[in-house]
């Protein structure tokens, strides 16, 4: 008995393949609403530089076209919290976007310190669209070290 297995044969294309992909991708982004930019583009993190000396921790936040009022800075634990709002300009809620890089909308950073800092004498200044948080460290106690007497 002879056995022959008729398979169905395909016949495979890359190039028509990579075609009707990339057909099917402008098709979903067309379809897209407008205001989809806008809503990818809510909550983001600032970027910041963390610097410091034997006596301080500075924070450099950029946050350009952001007004001081729109800014929060809080610090728990060894955390400092810089959270705020950039809000969409007037003009975006009228016109169309083609290409849309800006952030707007909420954003928040979480900066961990790297030592103990004076909660009490904290300053933050704001120019220029860069938040500056100087934090001073608070230097390890010494005065209470014991000598542990080994047996």
């Amino acid at each position: 008995m002879k056995r022959t297995d008729k398979m169905p044969q395909f016949k495979f294309e890359p190039k028509k393949e990579l075609e009707y992909i990339s057909e099917r991708m402008k098709k979903f982004v067309e379809e897209l609403p407008e205001s989809f930019a806008f809503e990818f583009a809510r909550g983001f993190s600032p970027r910041v530089d963390v610097l410091h000396d034997e006596s301080t921790v500075q924070v450099f936040a950029e946050l350009p076209a952001i007004s001081k009022e729109n800014i929060a800075v809080k610090v728990r634990g060894n955390v400092l919290h810089i959270s705020g709002t950039k809000p969409l300009p007037e003009a975006y809620e009228q016109l169309k976007p083609l290409d849309v890089t800006r952030m707007f909308g909420e954003f928040s950073r979480d900066v961990h310190l790297p030592a103990e800092v004076d909660r009490e004498n904290i300053q933050a200044k704001f120019s220029e669209g860069v938040l500056q948080v100087t934090l001073r460290k608070i230097q390890p106690d010494t005065s209470d070290e014991v000598a542990v007497e080994i047996e």
